[in-house]
């Protein structure tokens, strides 16, 4: 079997998933992406492995091509994927703490299209069978490879995270699954019109969690990234001063602009350049939520409303997993245009968003649509959620709570819990209609008891795991047992593609 294996290499618990892979598998071919200290680790297992550095690849920088081999793009392979382009475009703003001025249109177009030339290349002379990666690609080189092998029916396997911690499922699709296979089961088991649902502790904790009125059941990550201060006047006078004089004396931090971004990597050299950001935005950045917040109003929770919870920016949870409607706006001002007047657009910004996912023009667009009413972040999102005529997100958690609160959601992207009792998923305007009229006409809304049986779909279709690092301290489950699980869920995966099994 020939792979590309993307996002393994960050913990141990992934690593020692790699190499079962690699002994159960015949494994002939394998490229990857990892840092420098996990490449003797994968030579040690295949020994034709072609090992890329993060920091290089994110940048289209392919040291060891020789591009007069590399087969040209011609205009089928473009227009096919114009929707991954439009995509990636917009992903590139995860690129602002690499080059130290924001990549033009042209800087962005010149790298995707070096990716795709080269991934269209190696995935067509090296006939890949399966792409692997542990999350939904959403690094820019991923999205593009992962494009490209649906393009070319080639198999992709994908572990997503819910919103449940230590729950994954393993996908070939994740605009498709597991949405699929939890509605099809969801359907099994409410037809049977259970009296009672038995769910295992982790699942009836979560679900107790979420109904409680005692306690709002805020996630441990928005408990862990509070939003970074604003640096002192003084300090970052002082900051400048001193960064200034070391530009003098080292004049490469400039010229690498002319140069090859991915000459950065170094640590140091990475912090001094966010720091030196950091301190250059940080005026831009008080004046952009001057602006938000000057406009701001409590809100009348008396008042017929629907409630969005912007996403934080730039992430996985809009690019790619939203789609067109990475640019959230486009989802005010659909429900805007369909609504009547007398029900309000509450809007409320997330309380981790920084400078680098937002402008003022985003927010002037907002305060131009006569439903929209600006919501202070620091807000309480559950008591918006309570009192709401329905949730639109593009994937937030917040539709997700809203559930249990029994609102609807109209959800503007792909996630988990897509095919959820009255979650909508709006991808036109007749969508939109059609949602809005259940809602607000026939009253449609999911019942706790309903959600207790697409939980209960959900755990005969998950996988124990976590597939994000940072989740590990609140999965419950120790590596060894993650390392096994995702094993045996990607085993089972693979064979069931008709990759062949070397037992």
């Amino acid at each position: 079997m020939r792979i590309i294996i993307n996002g393994f290499f960050d913990n141990a618990s992934f690593n020692q998933a790699f190499i079962k892979i690699v002994k159960e598998f015949n494994i002939s071919k394998c490229y990857t992406f990892t840092f420098n200290s996990h490449i003797t680790l994968i030579m040690q297992q295949v020994k034709d492995a072609t090992c890329y550095d993060f920091y290089q690849t994110i940048m289209g920088d392919y040291a060891d091509a020789d591009w007069n081999k590399i087969t040209p793009l011609d205009e089928n392979i473009i227009y096919k994927m114009t929707d991954c382009e439009i995509i990636v475009l917009k992903m590139m703003d995860r690129l602002h703490i690499i080059p130290p001025i924001p990549l033009t249109y042209e800087e962005r177009r010149r790298i995707y299209l070096r990716h795709l030339r080269y991934w269209n290349h190696i995935i067509t002379k090296e006939n890949i069978d399966l792409f692997l990666a542990s999350g939904i690609p959403h690094e820019i080189y991923d999205f593009i490879i992962y494009k490209l092998c649906k393009l070319k029916n080639i198999s992709t396997l994908l572990i997503t995270q819910s919103a449940i911690n230590g729950v994954c499922f393993v996908v070939e699709d994740f605009e498709k699954e597991p949405s699929q296979s939890l509605a099809i089961t969801y359907k099994q088991i409410i037809s049977q019109q259970p009296k009672e649902i038995f769910l295992s502790d982790r699942f009836r904790n979560h679900y107790i969690s979420q109904i409680s009125k005692e306690e709002d059941p805020v996630p441990w990550y928005m408990n862990s990234s509070p939003n970074t201060p604003l640096a002192t006047k003084d300090s970052s006078v002082s900051f400048i001063k001193n960064s200034l004089q070391k530009f003098k004396k080292n004049p490469f931090i400039i010229l690498s602009r002319l140069f090859n971004f991915s000459k950065l990597k170094s640590s140091l050299i990475n912090k001094f350049i966010i720091k030196i950001q950091y301190v250059q935005k940080n005026q831009d950045r008080k004046q952009l939520f001057e602006l938000y917040h000057s406009n701001t109003i409590e809100p009348d929770l008396n008042q017929k409303y629907i409630y969005i919870a912007l996403h934080f920016q730039p992430e996985c949870t809009t690019s790619p997993m939203a789609g067109a409607f990475v640019d959230q706006l486009l989802i005010v001002q659909m429900l805007a245009g369909l609504l009547p007047p007398n029900i309000h657009l509450y809007v409320k910004e997330h309380p981790c968003q920084t400078q680098y996912g937002r402008n003022i023009s985003f927010y002037k667009d907002l305060l131009d649509i006569p439903q929209v009413r600006l919501i202070p972040r620091t807000y309480n999102s559950f008591r918006l959620l309570e009192n709401c005529l329905a949730v639109a997100t593009a994937t937030g958690t917040a539709g997700w709570e809203g559930l249990f609160r029994q609102k609807s959601v109209l959800m503007f992207g792909h996630h988990f819990y897509q095919s959820a009792p009255a979650v909508f998923p709006i991808h036109s305007v007749e969508d939109c209609k059609m949602a809005l009229h259940q809602i607000i006409n026939l009253n449609i809304k999911p019942s706790l008891y309903e959600m207790e049986i697409f939980l209960k779909a959900m755990e005969n279709n998950a996988v124990i795991a976590y597939a994000d690092t940072a989740y590990s301290r609140v999965a419950l489950i120790s590596s060894e047992e993650n390392t096994d699980n995702i094993f045996n869920a990607l085993r089972e995966k693979i064979i069931g593609l008709g990759l062949s099994s070397s037992l």
